[in-house]
């Protein structure tokens, strides 16, 4: 069975980053990063997703669900 990956987890998995690398560098809880990734970004605030986005080096637009 294949399962779809969501976009913040594409992104981070084409960056080289673990899970726990992303949460570092965004300054994110390791739980933060795990939840988004399980159960998508739809509740996420905007200052979040944006810092998820400045450290994965891509638009904001490219981590939503």
């Amino acid at each position: 069975m294949r399962t779809e990956r969501n976009a913040l987890t594409r992104c981070r998995v084409e960056k080289g980053l673990t899970q726990e690398a992303l949460a570092q560098k965004s300054q994110l809880s390791l739980k933060t990063i795990q939840l988004w990734e399980r159960r998508g970004t739809y509740a996420a605030t905007v200052s979040k997703l944006m810092q998820a986005a400045e450290a994965l080096g891509v638009d904001i637009s490219e981590i939503l669900c």
